[in-house]
């Protein structure tokens, strides 16, 4: 049975409120209950109105008890009239008069001219005052269930700023005369009707954004609905829409980004024209009786949500896999759906079923889908997508695999002949390609299953990672799925009876499998450490104060929302007055305070200020903080510290952590503001242990210390605690950078022993301690820590010292203050050694790297300078990340070489010459202080000065060690400090210019395919870049040379040209002319689909017929001997991008919510002698107006007829602010 509840889109929430989903009034009485006055009060309120009447007194003391002085509410009050004082209070701007049967809209409403709502649901209206019209700040209107309203005042299309009009309910038929006159409308609700149809005169509604139409009796989607070009959103919810013949058209404007057909049982089909929806974001099909769902829904990239509940689905197309902007797939109650594409595994913004709502991947109630039900209510998504993801790859790679690896020579027992395999390997989507390789005896090689798996491997390990920090999970997830499932699909799906792999193959299969998946796992864990260990840290925000109200009076927790992921409970009661709280995050690298750290602790989140600072509450308030994962974080405690000095001292709060959908936090009480950071420090592990009992003590899965007690090792009950310094192949290569002379192959984790420690057992214990990975052909030692700290090499006093394969067991009968084991042959200083392994446990091997880019506007001559401190091993990364998505330029001679960075340890970056950073100048010197933070972002971000304002200007940046306070320039002859590294920082280069990104910006809405385009074309011709290149404003081009007008004010980004242009004989560039296209955003991508412009006539891609764009001349509307069927270009820029041609479109930029009308025209080589010369068409002329002082009015129109004379090179964007 089918829930009541009807399933909405997340963006339809809104219009929920306005489009009435109950079947009778009194529901909807129930779902939006009327405040109630008590019994006593209404005897009063009438006694006063049966003395006094409605006067403006009375009526002006209402509005006062109402939420908004401006607002009067007359609902329900069985007024047959509008009492004539209310249209003496001119400053109403509400006018809520529902239910009442008052019959009429007044002549007097025109008194109320400052009224913007009125609300008149429920009042048996029959005629409506043309004087409404002077109501002209009127926006919304509801006339909601007025059975008898047929037709609207023709004097209301004078209301120029009306934007919503609701005939819910009103039993009509069709659509109330002059409706269609009201062209400001941007919603019209017209639900909960009986209508069949609408009239052509729809398209009068220029502005509408919203249509709703549900529950009414449409048997088809009118086709008049196509002509609202600005439409956002159609709601057809509750329908008689029919689709069983498979003709149904889906007659919406290409530019939609809603559509809603829920509850249409009789659908069936998903009607034509899906590929059409150009930037379709969600679809609602909920409850439609589909069985199937069309291929072509895969050609939507821009599908943000798309629900299905409630159907008939057996399966999903593979072409799903093709959204990947997917964030929501409803899929609850298809009772027959047994199976998922695994192309699905593709959808990486695919989102968790959200607690209450119909968002994220909901699957509810489909019982016969194979993935089990409770493992995806346990591990959401993650184990959705990993096994589609494991099914594909282990389709692609078993047959191939069987196909053209395994032949006779497996089962020869592998032969000594070679096996030349797989040329073209597995599909383009999975990105492996396998060359050459070789099947030999005894073994396989290990580039086969290398190369197979690899990166099949990786993808998944991606895809996981994202969603979880816990490593244990990704390799349950992937390693033992891929083992087993490729085993049992090569042995019993693929293999013939011809193709068999005996015990021996598979062994040395699984054995590389697991080595090639350990590497990988590895190799992703540091590519995207960034991502999944680092929290919720923007840099964006750093140093910049957000404030929020908090009120006295609130009866509930109040939690808000802080900057990097933080979150501030306040308890009912914990203040006595209004306030507002204020939060700033400090970018820990650049914090001037003294947060020192302790040894083997570790600082993991940002500075988080709380102001203003000393606040107190009378009650404790909950500040939540999330925080970054270190290696070994299972061997980590996580506390808050706290600061009210400004930084000068710390204390530890009490703490407690938990998880939250993937990110760790921790949780602090605190009854004042001050500042906050996240430390982690070593966990003490503790144990009880019983006289006359066995006792076995672990540290971590991450580090497998076992300590064996056995029966009566101890004299009494004991409690024994310990701590462990985690050593990794890092921590020994940074300490043998330090001291080329540590002859250190391979060391343990130390452990260091607290209560119990010295403690002298009856019977020796049994210790465990895994190995890092090294050479293995040295000695073993144990080495042992005395109470003092001293450590000694223990190996002859310590009994039965075992090697087996990574791990060293020994047995001791007393616990010292700590044990380790190394790997060497000899070891002069134990201490020195232990010392030095300790402190490179908080090193990190780091290359910095400065990127640079312009701070807008250019002229100032300012740009924002990044210093990075990047692990070694992902510099390459983040270079490639930070110039193609950050928008950032590297600096030439960055990264610098290698630089071992401890753990809280500060450096400088001191800079010479023309360059500077905007700080203060100390010492006569200008620079930046860098502390480095493993765990934190490493990044340090500021303004720098060019002095000369040149492209010339340069400095050399210089780092140290230490604060750049203790460097003094230094004096003629004097020898200074030695640098750790030398850098040069110049200006930036190439277009960067926050008016260009825009444009690119505005451009990757468009869906274009990188295929078509040509970086190197590239331009930005924006006032202040034209200016600086010091551009012209025309220039002549071609054979012979044309003049052509520069795009200034509008940005260019590079087409590739079509293969006419590599044609050295037509040398295109070098001999036609230059001029433009103005068109429309919906146009451009079909344009570079055909790479030629095409005339009124032909059919493009796709089978769509082209014509005249409306209000262009066509074959009945056009002057005499003109041909329309023609291709029109234009020298000029200012006549081609001109509201005829380039029809501006509404852009919000999501990057700084700022709005823009953008034009946009295609700038092309035209070849001489294929055109005609023309005047302009658009009326200049007979107005005595010039469109482009650089062209006469006559020579502004080029048309040609010849298919393949011109050469598109650029797509011209022009933003205008709102």
């Amino acid at each position: 049975m089918k829930k009541s509840s009807p399933r909405q889109l997340s963006e339809m929430n809104k219009s929920r409120k306005t489009s009435t989903t109950s079947k009778t009034d009194s529901m909807t009485s129930k779902t939006t209950p009327k405040k109630k006055t008590p019994m006593k009060e209404t005897v009063h309120q009438r006694e006063d109105i049966e003395e006094d009447g409605w006067t403006e007194a009375y009526i002006r003391a209402r509005m006062k008890n109402t939420d908004s002085s401006k607002e009067l509410d007359l609902s329900s009050k069985m007024l047959e009239e509008i009492p004539p004082d209310v249209f003496s209070i001119k400053e109403v701007e509400i006018l809520d008069m529902s239910n009442n049967p008052l019959g009429s809209i007044p002549v007097g409403i025109a008194s109320l001219s400052e009224l913007k709502e009125i609300r008149a649901a429920g009042c048996d209206i029959r005629e409506i005052s043309g004087n409404v019209s002077r109501c002209k700040y009127l926006s919304k209107i509801d006339f909601s269930r007025n059975p008898h309203i047929a037709t609207l005042p023709v004097t209301m299309k004078q209301l120029a700023h009306l934007k919503y009009v609701a005939l819910s309910s009103c039993e009509l038929k069709s659509l109330p005369k002059n409706l269609t006159l009201l062209a400001t409308i941007e919603t019209l609700d017209v639900s909960k009707n009986v209508l069949t149809t609408l009239p052509s005169e729809v398209s009068g509604f220029k502005r509408m954004k919203v249509l709703i139409l549900n529950d009414n009796a449409f048997e088809r989607i009118p086709e008049s609905i196509k002509s609202l070009g600005r439409l956002d959103r159609v709601e057809m919810k509750k329908n008689k829409l029919n689709n069983h013949q498979g003709d149904l058209k889906l007659n919406v404007p290409s530019r939609l980004k809603i559509l809603d057909l829920e509850d249409n049982c009789s659908l069936s089909l998903i009607p034509d024209g899906l590929e059409n929806l150009e930037v379709i974001e969600g679809l609602n099909f909920s409850y439609c009786g589909i069985e199937k769902l069309p291929d072509s829904i895969g050609q939507i990239p821009t599908l943000k949500e798309i629900h299905l509940a409630g159907n008939k689905l057996r399966t999903l197309p593979d072409s799903f896999g093709r959204l990947l902007n997917l964030e929501t797939l409803d899929l609850e109650g298809n009772l027959r759906l047994s199976s998922l594409p695994v192309t699905l595994h593709h959808l990486r913004k695919l989102k968790d079923k959200d607690t209450g709502k119909n968002t994220g991947l909901v699957m509810d109630n489909v019982p016969t889908l194979d993935i089990p039900g409770p493992k995806i209510v346990k591990e959401g998504v993650i184990s959705v997508l990993s096994e589609l993801l494991t099914e594909d790859s282990l389709n692609s790679v078993t047959s191939n695999i069987a196909a053209e690896v395994v032949d006779d020579t497996i089962i020869e027992n592998l032969s000594d002949d070679i096996v030349t395999i797989i040329e073209e390997g597995l599909s383009d989507d999975l990105m492996l390609e396998m060359i050459e390789v070789a099947v030999m005896e005894g073994q396989c090689a290990d580039d086969v299953f290398a190369s197979i798996f690899e990166d099949v491997v990786q993808a998944l390990i991606k895809e996981v990672s994202q969603e979880t920090a816990d490593e244990d999970k990704i390799i349950l997830l992937i390693i033992d799925n891929l083992l087993d499932e490729t085993k049992g699909s090569v042995t019993t799906e693929v293999a013939t009876s011809a193709v068999r792999l005996d015990a021996a193959a598979w062994e040395v299969m699984e054995e590389l499998l697991r080595e090639v998946t350990d590497a990988t796992t590895k190799s992703v864990a540091l590519e995207h450490e960034e991502e999944w260990r680092l929290g919720q840290t923007v840099p964006e925000q750093y140093d910049k104060q957000f404030s929020y109200k908090i009120s006295a009076t609130s009866v509930k927790v109040q939690s808000v929302d802080l900057p990097a992921g933080c979150n501030l409970s306040i308890p009912p009661e914990a203040t006595t007055e209004d306030t507002s709280v204020i939060s700033a995050v400090l970018n820990p690298h650049g914090y001037e305070g003294t947060l020192e750290l302790e040894d083997n602790e570790l600082l993991v989140s940002d500075i988080v200020e709380m102001r203003p600072a000393g606040m107190t509450f009378s009650k404790p308030v909950k500040l939540k903080i999330p925080h970054s994962l270190p290696k070994f974080d299972k061997e980590r405690e996580y506390v808050v510290m706290t600061s009210e000095d400004d930084g000068t001292s710390w204390e530890t709060l009490k703490t407690l952590s938990h998880h939250e959908k993937g990110q760790t936090y921790v949780v602090v009480e605190v009854v004042h503001f001050s500042s906050f950071a996240v430390v982690a420090r070593p966990l003490e592990h503790c144990h009880r242990v019983r006289k006359g009992e066995a006792s076995e003590l672990k540290s971590s899965k991450q580090t497998g210390i076992k300590m064996i007690l056995p029966r009566d090792c101890v004299p009494s009950e004991e409690e024994i605690s310990f701590k462990v310094i985690p050593v990794d192949k890092e921590t020994l290569t940074c300490a043998g950078m330090e001291d080329s002379g540590m002859d250190i192959n391979r060391m343990s984790h130390i452990l260091k022993f607290f209560k119990g420690s010295n403690l002298l057992l009856n019977r020796p214990a049994t210790i465990v301690l895994p190995l890092s990975p090294g050479e293995e052909d040295s000695q073993v030692r144990v080495l042992s820590c005395s109470e003092i700290g001293d450590w000694e090499d223990v190996t002859d006093k310590v009994d039965d010292v075992v090697l087996k394969e990574s791990k060293v067991a020994f047995k001791t009968d007393r616990l010292s203050s700590g044990f380790t084991v190394l790997r060497s042959d000899k070891i002069v200083d134990p201490n020195r050694v232990v010392a030095l392994v300790t402190k490179n446990t908080r090193v990190r091997r780091t290359r910095t790297v400065i990127f640079k880019k312009w701070k807008g506007p250019r002229e100032k001559g300012v740009m924002t300078a990044r210093m990075e401190c990047v692990l070694e091993e992902m510099v390459e990364d983040r270079i490639c990340r930070a110039e193609t998505k950050e928008g950032y330029e590297r600096q030439g001679g960055t990264p610098t070489p290698t630089m071992s960075m401890m753990e809280g340890e500060t450096f400088c970056a001191i800079f010479h010459g023309s360059i500077r950073p905007k700080v203060e100048e100390i010492n006569y010197q200008y620079g930046v202080n860098f502390k480095f933070y493993c765990n934190r972002p490493r990044i340090r971000e500021f303004d720098v000065t060019l002095v000369d304002k040149g492209k010339s200007a340069t400095s050399t940046v210089k780092f140290y060690p230490g604060p750049r306070e203790i460097y003094h320039p230094c004096a003629p002859g004097e020898k200074g400090t030695t640098p750790l590294a030398t850098a040069e920082i110049t200006a930036p280069t190439g277009i960067i210019c926050d008016y260009w990104l825009a444009c690119q910006r505005f451009k990757n809405t468009l869906g274009i395919a990188d295929t078509y385009l040509s970086p190197d074309h590239n331009k930005c011709f924006c006032k202040t870049c034209h200016t600086d290149r010091g551009g012209l404003d025309s220039y002549s081009r071609g054979n012979p040379r044309k003049k052509y007008a520069a795009p200034v004010g509008w940005g260019r980004v590079g087409l590739k040209p079509n293969r006419v242009s590599e044609d050295k004989e037509v040398n295109v560039f070098t001999n036609w002319h230059r001029a433009y296209h103005g068109t429309v955003t919906s146009t451009v991508k079909k344009i570079l689909q055909t790479s030629q412009l095409l005339m009124p006539g032909d059919t493009a891609l796709g089978g769509h017929h082209l014509g005249e764009r409306p209000g262009h001349f066509n074959e009945k509307r056009k002057p005499e001997g003109f041909d329309t069927q023609q291709v029109y270009l234009s020298p000029s820029i200012e006549y081609s991008g001109d509201d005829i041609y380039a029809h501006p479109t509404r852009f919000k930029d999501k990057h700084g919510g700022k709005e823009y009308d953008v034009r946009v025209a295609l700038q092309l080589c035209v070849r001489p002698n294929s055109y005609t010369v023309g005047p302009e068409t658009i009326g200049a002329r007979r107005e005595g107006r010039t469109i482009d002082p650089l062209f006469s009015n006559d020579e502004l129109e080029w048309f040609t007829k010849e298919r393949g004379g011109h050469v598109l090179y650029g797509l011209l964007v022009k933003l205008e602010k709102i």
